[in-house]
């Protein structure tokens, strides 16, 4: 395991020209989100009030001290040093260049791995990143991978790592954000957990969404706290030091009140509240989430990822940059058929919106066997706001169709409401 902290002394060379797979109108980047201990600690831009979102590079919020892992190294040592460290992601060398990346998620996805595996055949692959890629680059690509930290390299050289923590912590002076309220940027209806559930529902909850924590409430539905996949791990942790198990495979018994170990009481902001005050409490507390509440209820949630999905909606693209997840295990042909499905639509409304990020999340909810009820939360930001939509149904084709409907008659409807009288951007669902 070995710590580096280098300098790069000769310019660089310009970035290679990327090649954008177009399916059609729409870019596609296939992605699974994963969770991250670490938000990282990199610095903050110190620039002028406002800038724009295209004048912050990777080197300038990096952070230059790596934990990099050899490629021979056993799991055994990898998960010692993520466990001592507070990190869910480290960067694989081998001869002194990045050759991937070993995430602890993946691994307790898989969980088959004996503890003498090398990190070689563990690790999973890392999107290239370049010290003068742009933040909202940066962004896409902590969106389109896996990981919650990226290495960012120089001729295969790790030169520092940048996670998605880094990013929040420097957009609070950017200009095309700094003026947005949080209720442009939330989720609203945010799914909740009771206090009286057990963790086991609450890592359900997580797991479905793929978000790291959610808002708890009372029998009452008034918000009493935020219970997140840290406060889980650490619960998990202490029962394998006191069981001395494994520490992939071995269940935990996680039938233990949410109420008891959730975080309370709990910071939030009311929807009116400026988007720069949400990425001040993200950036001091280490959250990837705050809670928008009005009368004491959740109405609301302003994630990381929905604040990436916005920075990349701002970089000057091609088509549409589409995000589906929770399909891991999915054939190819599934994908394909959802990919389809959304080109169809977005192709009806192209006339009316200028569509820039596409992200849909597919849940599974009641397997029984070969079937599961899928749920599908769709987002889409455009350059005149964002819109909302979502549905349940048992063929995931019918209910992606289903989804994407609903966004068509909001679309539709909202350039008949903007015909007759002027309209405000912000959230339409």
């Amino acid at each position: 395991m070995t710590r580096i902290a280098p300098t790069a002394n000769s310019p660089l060379p310009a970035p290679p020209a990327r090649s954008p797979r177009p399916w059609k109108q729409c870019e596609i980047l296939r992605n699974l989100k994963m969770h991250h201990r670490n938000e990282g600690s990199g610095t903050v831009v110190q620039m002028a009030r406002f800038f724009s979102i295209e004048d912050v590079k990777a080197k300038d919020i990096m952070s230059t001290e790596v934990l990099t892992a050899d490629c021979t190294e056993p799991l055994s040592e990898l998960l010692g040093q993520m466990k001592k460290h507070d990190i869910y992601n480290l960067p694989v060398l081998d001869r002194g260049k990045l050759v991937g990346m070993v995430s602890y998620d993946a691994l307790v996805k898989r969980r088959q791995f004996p503890l003498s595996s090398e990190a070689r055949t563990v690790m999973v692959n890392a999107p290239q990143i370049s010290e003068d890629d742009t933040v909202a680059h940066v962004a896409e690509a902590l969106l389109s991978s896996d990981l919650r930290a990226l290495p960012v390299t120089h001729r295969s050289k790790v030169v520092g790592i940048i996670s998605r923590g880094d990013v929040i912590r420097n957009l609070g002076s950017v200009k095309e954000i700094v003026s947005m309220k949080v209720g442009d940027m939330m989720t609203p209806s945010p799914t909740t957990v009771s206090e009286k559930d057990n963790l086991e529902k609450a890592r359900q909850v997580m797991k479905s969404l793929e978000e790291r924590s959610v808002p708890v409430v009372d029998a009452d539905g008034k918000l009493v706290g935020v219970i997140g996949a840290r406060d889980i791990v650490q619960i998990v942790d202490t029962q394998m030091e006191k069981r001395n198990a494994r520490p992939l495979g071995d269940r935990v018994d996680l039938d233990i009140n949410v109420g008891s170990v959730m975080t309370s009481p709990v910071v939030t902001l009311p929807p009116e509240a400026a988007m720069a005050e949400a990425l001040k409490i993200m950036s001091e507390r280490t959250s990837s989430m705050v809670i928008i509440a009005e009368d004491g209820r959740p109405v609301g949630v302003v994630s990381q990822t929905d604040i990436l999905e916005y920075i990349t909606s701002l970089k000057e693209r091609e088509g549409m940059y589409l995000n589906i997840t929770g399909l891991e295990d999915q054939d190819p042909d599934t994908y394909d058929g959802i990919y389809s499905i959304i080109e169809k639509s977005m192709k009806r409304v192209a006339s009316l919106v200028s569509p820039q990020v596409l992200t849909m999340h597919i849940g599974r909810h009641n397997t029984k066997g070969d079937v599961s009820k899928h749920s599908i939360q769709v987002r889409l930001q455009t350059r005149k706001g964002l819109y909302l939509a979502s549905t349940f149904g048992w063929d995931v084709f019918s209910a992606t169709d289903d989804a994407m409907r609903k966004l068509e008659h909001q679309i539709k409807r909202e350039s008949d409401r903007m015909k007759e009288k002027p309209h405000k951007k912000g959230i339409v669902d």
